[in-house]
């Protein structure tokens, strides 16, 4: 039992992780999604500033090589700004892609070809172009895995920013470097209004997208004197693919001034969304760990409520089981030695149990007490110089030991109350024989010796009164004994959920009730008339269930057919169903162990119910069924002789019917075996139905039968 309290209390707790594990496991999901979406945020926030710091530099080496490679530095790049662009390019090159790492790896290389190579400055731009494209491809691809719980306008917007502000450094590069040198001014110009023009095209895409308030605080940051100044030259030297003479006459450090500054807002802007960016998705990934802890602390709560109350109905079952069940070794054990069973718990079905152990328990104690004083009472008889001992008195060894076992008690009881009415049958017939040599010999004497023999033969008389009277007090402390036996089986059967222990007491219970049988038997060859009696009519299907019940084989028992409505008398119910019973215990006894014995019955025309015990034995002779049958219709009287043709059973049956006018008969059947048939006098048929009765009896198909003889 405790196993399988155990494995119910498992089962519980896995129930409920099954059932809060999808929700745990979800928000485990959207917890690492969104610190996924926070590294590629931070990512892109670093690759940002990376491109910033290439644009400054492939500016700064297209006007170095546009210049004829010579100026301030040796090589067009500050020593700040080389190492500026190393540092980013190491943050950034463990956690980039595939494809965006190969670039960086390669980008000394490229540097070196582009300052000390032989090629110009447009093939410069374009080898720094191309890996600072790639950065900007970043945030492009962090926004579109974006999931549609994070997605935001301004992350959509912060692509096209970038992109404007790629095109707007690179449109001061070209034209710093178209101002600087003369041989490749043409190609630089054009390349710097195509700039111009994607700037334009880039920021139109960013107003689209952009929510009003980004909008408006671009408006805010990328303003003032030299923003609206840097648009005024950018909008005379990208008016034409070629720079005129005006054009070159401008003063080149006032326009990188103004370009440079309207550039740096223009990244302010993009590195405050960028960061803005980072922080949003860090938002929302502190707003999945806080789901995630809540989830699982309901898990775990739900798991302890489920665990805590299982393990507490477990324990209410088991320590209830745990008392039952050393009460029960108790009373198996020593029931009269050892103290009734206490249980403190719920005045429930268990308390009741443990009150039926008490009430068993007791009962053997009484038969205990019971047993002792018949000790008791045989010790002093045998003191007192008895010639025999009493006939049924219980010994001093096992007598004790089975009246202390409960039920098992009561069938010892039994058994002994059985070894004594056979004593006593042997001394009634020496009466009877002492009694009539009496009788004869009083006959042929004097008539002093006669009223002398007479005198004496008065005495077998009295002793058989006596004998008759113990038969009697035997046979009713027998059946009390069976029923208040029945009856405590009874209440356990009610009170027990366990299916073996249950099937147990079902096989007591049949037990006690063939006993109940024989007791009834005992009572019938003392002469007693025995019997409860119901004050309504019992319908005749009840009493043909309980006759089956009384015997041992009862499950090889079949009812065919029966009259609907049919009932019986009341005061005759009990004694019919013992007279059926006798009949159906004789054809399973003397048939086949796997045949069946069919109990079916007939109303006839005369009113009368017709009952047939149908067998498959081996049969009888011809002389002996007409030797049964004439001592079943003369009836039986006094005790049956050892050599009596009816025997116990069919002894019990003639008293039976002949106390209720019900006629008998064997016959012999074509196809083997014994038909014992009963005839149930219209007497014990009341006419008045009982309501609802018979609702599960099966109704007759063969019709009408034909009626028995005038005498069985």
């Amino acid at each position: 039992m405790r196993n399988r309290l155990l494995v119910s209390v498992v089962l519980c707790a896995a129930a409920v992780l099954a059932a809060g594990a999808p929700s745990v496991a979800t928000a485990s999901r959207d917890l690492t999604d969104s610190q996924r979406l926070v590294d590629r945020a931070d990512l892109g926030r670093r690759a940002v500033s990376l491109s910033h710091a290439l644009a400054d530099e492939r500016d700064a080496v297209v006007r170095y090589i546009a210049a004829g490679r010579t100026g301030r530095d040796g090589e067009g790049i500050s020593e700040r700004e080389r190492a500026r662009v190393d540092r980013g390019i190491r943050e950034l090159s463990a956690d980039a892609p595939a494809d965006i790492r190969r670039l960086l790896d390669a980008f000394p290389d490229t540097r070196q070809r582009a300052v000390a190579g032989e090629g110009g400055a447009a093939d410069a731009y374009e080898a720094y172009t191309q890996l600072i494209q790639s950065l900007g491809g970043i945030t492009a691809a962090t926004t579109r895995a974006l999931p549609a719980r994070a997605e935001n306008a301004t992350a959509d917007a912060l692509p096209g920013l970038g992109r404007a502000v790629e095109q707007a450094s690179a449109a001061r590069g070209l034209l710093l470097a178209a101002l600087a040198g003369e041989g490749e001014q043409p190609r630089l110009t054009a390349a710097a209004q195509q700039a111009h023009l994607r700037e334009q095209a880039a920021l139109a895409d960013f107003d689209q997208t952009a929510l009003a308030s980004t909008r408006d605080a671009y408006a805010r940051t990328v303003t003032g004197t030299d923003v609206t100044l840097a648009e005024r030259y950018l909008a005379r030297l990208t008016d034409q693919p070629r720079l005129d003479y005006q054009d070159r006459a401008l003063n080149p450090d006032r326009v990188e001034s103004a370009l440079t500054a309207r550039v740096d807002r223009m990244r302010s802007m993009e590195s405050s969304l960028a960061a803005a960016e980072v922080k949003r998705l860090e938002g929302l990934r502190d707003d999945d760990v806080t789901a995630l802890e809540l989830h699982a602390a309901l898990l775990g709560i739900c798991l302890l409520l489920a665990v805590g109350i299982s393990v507490q109905t477990a324990r209410s079952m088991a320590r209830p089981l745990a008392v039952l069940r050393r009460g029960g070794e108790r009373v198996a054990a020593d029931p009269v030695g050892e103290e009734p069973v206490v249980y403190t718990g719920r005045n429930d079905e268990f308390a009741d149990v443990v009150r039926a152990v008490n009430r068993l328990r007791d009962t053997a104690a009484e038969l205990h007490e019971r047993a002792v004083r018949a000790e008791a009472a045989a010790g002093s008889a045998r003191g007192a110089g008895s010639a025999e001992p009493a006939a049924g008195a219980p010994s001093a060894g096992p007598g004790r030991e089975e009246a202390t076992a409960g039920t098992t008690g009561l069938a010892a009881e039994l058994a002994a109350a059985r070894e004594q009415l056979a004593a006593l049958t042997a001394e009634h017939e020496r009466l009877l024989r002492d009694h009539e040599s009496a009788k004869a010999a009083g006959a042929a004497g004097s008539g002093a010796e006669a009223g002398a023999r007479s005198a004496e033969g008065e005495r077998p008389e009295r002793r058989q009164g006596a004998s008759h009277g113990t038969f009697v007090h035997l046979g009713l402390r027998t059946l009390g004994l069976v029923e208040r036996q029945l009856a405590l089986i009874e209440s356990m059967e009610h009170e027990e959920k366990e299916p073996e222990r249950l099937a147990a007491l079902f096989k007591l219970d049949h037990l006690a009730t063939r006993m109940r049988r024989h007791s009834e038997n005992l009572l019938l060859l003392a002469g007693s008339e025995h019997t409860t009696g119901h004050l309504e009519p019992v319908p005749l299907l009840d009493v043909l269930r309980a006759a089956i019940s009384e015997i041992e084989r009862y499950e090889r028992v079949e009812i065919a057919t029966l009259p609907p409505h049919a009932q019986v008398s009341g005061s005759a119910a009990d004694d019919i169903s013992h007279l059926i019973a006798e009949l159906v215990d004789n054809a399973t006894a003397f048939s086949p162990p796997d045949a069946e014995v069919r109990l079916s019955g007939w109303m006839l025309e005369s009113g009368e119910i017709m009952l047939s015990v149908q067998d498959e034995g081996i049969g009888s002779s011809t002389e002996r069924l007409a030797e049964l049958n004439a001592k079943l219709a003369e009836g039986a009287s006094g005790v049956p002789e050892d050599d009596d043709a009816l025997g116990m059973g069919l002894y019990v049956v003639a008293r039976l019917a002949a106390r209720h006018g019900v006629r008998v008969q064997l016959r012999e059947q074509k196809q083997g075996g014994i038909a014992a048939v009963a005839v149930l006098p219209r007497a014990l048929l009341p006419d008045r139905p009982v309501p609802g009765a018979l609702a599960g009896a099966r109704t007759a198909t063969a019709g009408t039968a034909q009626p028995l003889p005038g005498t069985v």
